[in-house]
């Protein structure tokens, strides 16, 4: 049994955000302390003390006489690449016990659309954070997993589920399960347990009205003017008015949900395998997933308006 187990949480919910309290409130230092827990956050954009700040820093103390920084691969976006940089010390600070726990919450969520709508670097963009991040982050903790025969928590989403809209969102999230699903069989010889929490709609920065419709007007305003023709002003409107609909309809506060996720995947004897949190997740989007595919698109694109081209085809 270990006696101080550490836990390394990538993707920490900024600390300004004032909605996030109660998650907060649940892994931030004293309360991890009081647990028998040594907690190593990597925040996203979040400048640290020990100098790995911008984009992902792992918060961990510097190790005295460790070389200066040397990133041998590009870093992601969402700091995974950090880790090529910083993952001697880490490795080095917890040598001796392992790490018990790795929680990969890092994510984005924009650019979302349709398809046609999309450049190949918005696709990577999100691609870079959500999913490459993910595998690099956990590809370089896993010897010390081993070692604590610990655990992996990858969250994922109901998008892994139901691609609910264009963009890298949905493929990523797909991504993140077929990783952890194969990590898991791998790693299940030497120990270490893999669970996905597929949360629905909260109120997060991920699910902001304003950064959605904005990067929606973004992807619009570039458009050539054939394609927008094709689509018109209307669908562009209508569409922005459906993303606002969904949000508000769907999206709930009540974070913790997820956050007692991660807790019984991390602390509970027999973790599950999966975790649907949120109640979108347990009775609309996860039973949908299960119907056959045109029920499930029959839903899915009630949600959603018709082009214009699409409407002066229909008799």
């Amino acid at each position: 049994m270990l006696v101080h187990p550490r836990l390394l949480q990538d993707g920490c919910l900024q600390p300004q955000a004032r909605a996030h309290h109660r998650v907060r409130q649940r892994f931030r230092p004293p309360a991890c302390q009081a647990a028998g827990w040594q907690r190593f956050p990597r925040h996203r954009g979040v400048p640290h003390r020990d100098g790995l700040g911008g984009a992902g820093a792992l918060g961990l103390p510097q190790a005295e006489g460790a070389p200066p920084g040397r990133n041998g691969r590009r870093e992601h976006q969402g700091g995974a690449g950090v880790c090529e940089q910083r993952g001697g010390r880490a490795r080095r600070l917890c040598s001796s016990p392992g790490l018990w726990g790795l929680v990969n919450n890092a994510g984005r969520s924009t650019p979302i659309g349709p398809a046609e709508w999309m450049h190949l670097e918005d696709f990577t963009t999100v691609l870079d954070v959500n999913l490459l991040g993910t595998i690099d982050v956990t590809l370089h903790f896993l010897p010390l997993l081993k070692k604590a025969r610990g655990r992996v928590v990858n969250v994922a989403s109901i998008m892994g589920r139901l691609a609910l809209t264009g963009g890298g969102y949905c493929l990523s999230k797909w991504g993140v399960e077929a990783f952890s699903d194969s990590l898991r069989r791998d790693m299940q010889h030497f120990g270490i347990k893999v669970s996905i929490i597929e949360p629905g709609f909260f109120k997060t920065n991920m699910t902001r009205l304003d950064l959605i419709e904005a990067d929606l007007k973004r992807l619009w305003t570039r458009l050539p003017r054939e394609t927008k023709r094709s689509y018109g002003q209307t669908y562009f409107d209508d569409y922005v008015k459906s993303q606002a609909f969904s949000m508000d309809l769907l999206c709930s506060r009540r974070i913790s949900t997820v956050t007692s996720c991660m807790e019984h995947a991390l602390t509970a004897r027999f973790p599950r395998t999966r975790y649907a949190a949120g109640w979108d997740a347990k009775l609309l989007w996860i039973p949908l997933s299960y119907l056959p595919s045109f029920a499930s698109d029959f839903v899915i694109s009630s949600l959603l308006p018709s082009p214009a081209a699409a409407a002066a085809r229909k008799p």
